[in-house]
């Protein structure tokens, strides 16, 4: 573990990895970590239901503090499961399969919160580790010149305060896939946290899934929105929402599989649906009002995000119009 006694005044970071079977990734993440000038920072990395990663940290990276797991208990778990074992008040979320190629990145996305005491989460740009393009599904979307809050994160690239976490209740372990963030995010508006994107750094991810299963995700993503917007958002907000996302869901599917999955989709949201609904805990729909206002406006202070207009949800079939007749530019998707 590297925590270093200078800059004893500066807030403790815990970079923490979840990990898999990948070691050439694993070995190329940890020394873009380890290289980071900020200090104090620990290490932390939990083998996820894998040996190899275990014995790939023991081997060679003696200074990272390690975790192992006898099984794979996904990606949302792991993260809440890895939370419990830092030291830092700031933590670093990465995945294993990209890098930090600058040696102050950390340092900076530390900056950035401290800037703005409101801000939750710090989150990075995600570039194709090949390419230097930005990556997801959707690869045309274009790339802001500057930091402003927004309505998701990149949850495998950012640097989020531990008590913003906790305050939100960190991740739902319902989930097995995409969405996890977008469901964080909306509770840690109704916290009082803001979500940062902060495209001053980035973290090149190897990007290594075929075009078929980004859509597959996608629609993934799609069917656990319905278990956000029905635990979530407040009446009637829920009910428009739902079934915006579920025409968004299977509009995609005819365009890019000529709708072959119909059926199966909408049966997923369905079930997703009723597992929200089941469990529901709105937040106020002031809290909702923040998400949607960050997500069309490039609000960049908690000030400004206060005096986002009341009813700003009835607006939104407007906002995207106008966004469109603006040609505003949408933020990167992790």
């Amino acid at each position: 573990m590297r925590i270093h006694s200078l800059a004893v005044d500066r807030p403790l970071v815990s970079a923490l990895i979840l990990s898999r079977n990948r070691p050439a990734r694993l070995r190329a993440c940890l020394r873009s970590v380890l290289a980071q000038e900020y200090a104090p920072l620990e290490v932390v990395v939990l083998a996820n239901g894998c040996a190899e990663t275990a014995s790939i940290v023991r081997a060679e990276f003696p200074q990272v503090r390690l975790i192992e797991l006898p099984e794979n208990i996904g990606c949302t778990r792991g993260r809440n499961r890895i939370v419990e074992a830092a030291a830092g008040e700031l933590v670093l979320f990465l995945d294993d399969d990209g890098e930090l190629r600058a040696t102050d990145i950390v340092s900076k996305c530390v900056a950035a919160a401290e800037r703005d005491p409101r801000v939750g989460v710090v989150s990075m740009g995600l570039l194709n580790a090949v390419t230097d393009e930005p990556t997801g599904w959707r690869r045309t979307l274009g790339r802001l010149p500057y930091a402003c809050y927004h309505a998701s994160f990149a949850g495998g690239a950012c640097l989020m305060r531990r008590r913003a976490f906790a305050q939100a209740g960190g991740y739902p372990d319902a989930f097995t896939g995409f969405g996890e963030e977008f469901d964080l995010t909306v509770r840690l508006y109704a916290a009082g946290w803001a979500v940062l994107h902060f495209p001053d750094v980035s973290f090149h991810h190897h990007v290594e899934k075929t075009d078929d299963e980004w859509r597959r995700q996608v629609s993934e993503g799609y069917a656990h929105l319905q278990f956000t917007i029905w635990r979530l958002f407040p009446w009637p907000w829920w009910a428009f929402a739902s079934a915006k996302a579920l025409a968004t869901q299977l509009w995609v599917d005819v365009r890019l599989h000529g709708g072959r999955h119909l059926v199966s989709e909408a049966w997923a949201s369905h079930v997703w649906a009723h597992r929200g609904g089941a469990v529901a805990t709105p937040v106020p729909v002031r809290a909702l009002e923040h998400v949607y206002f960050a997500k069309y406006f490039r609000v960049t202070s908690w000030d400004e995000l206060e005096r986002a207009p009341r009813g700003v949800l009835r607006r939104l079939l407007a906002l995207r119009i106008r966004r469109k007749r603006l040609g505003l530019p949408k933020l990167p998707l992790p």
